[in-house]
């Protein structure tokens, strides 16, 4: 099933480019982000806390028209970087000897969907978007040395599938600010877990991972 759905994206998402290909209208923006870890993902407590603290990003948009009333065809694709809150480890932990390295979270949504352009304004626009796609994820590797040893959690990559919606606006059609709300569900990830005289011990596990990205940026 997980390969027919990233074979059907893929499928539109070449769709899309060959779109933008016979379109001389397209725009191109670039923007920069605040990318805030949501519900679960978000929490530092409790079996399902993903620990992602407030990080940023870079995303990148292509605004397609495919109508004159204002649709257009938008494709997206974004790296959100969130550092780990290790706050829980260092109170489990709370020894001077201690050094505690929390790692990061990245996810990388690749992104195509349809969005709505108006103007309200000689100089501003409106635009709203609904999009699915891909996160390409990997997950924080943690790792804690005191004097008696170490001990490493890793985490691997997933895949998941999700959703993106959003809007914003654009001023003088160079300037965005916009907010999106992406959700992708629940992944599994395999953890290793390893250290100082012990044999590895390998879980699996699933991360409810939800974000909302605050961007800034220019169009060309």
């Amino acid at each position: 099933m997980r390969h027919r759905i990233t074979i059907f994206t893929f499928v539109v998402l070449m769709i899309a480019v060959a779109a933008y290909g016979q379109s001389p209208l397209g725009h191109l923006g670039l923007s920069g982000c605040l990318s805030l870890p949501v519900g679960d993902f978000g929490k530092n407590s409790g079996d399902n806390g993903g620990l992602a603290k407030t990080g940023f990003g870079l995303c990148a948009d292509f605004f397609c028209p495919i109508a004159s009333s204002g649709v257009v065809w938008v494709t997206s694709g974004s790296a959100l970087y969130n550092s780990l809150d290790i706050s829980t480890f260092e109170e489990e932990f709370g020894d001077d000897d201690v050094d505690i390295d929390g790692g990061h979270w990245l996810n990388v949504p690749v992104m195509t969907g349809l969005g709505v352009v108006g103007k309200v304004a000689p100089q501003l626009e409106l635009y709203t978007m609904f999009q699915f796609g891909i996160d390409f994820v990997k997950g924080p590797d943690i790792k804690i040395t005191a004097p008696e040893g170490m001990v490493k959690f890793s985490t691997g990559s997933a895949t998941a599938y999700g959703f993106s919606i959003g809007g914003g606006m654009i001023i003088n059609k160079r300037f965005n600010i916009g907010i999106r709300y992406y959700s992708f569900g629940e992944p599994e990830f395999n953890f290793e877990i390893s250290g100082t005289g012990m044999s590895p011990i390998y879980q699996n596990a699933k991360q409810s991972i939800s974000i909302v990205t605050v961007t800034a940026g220019i169009y060309f």
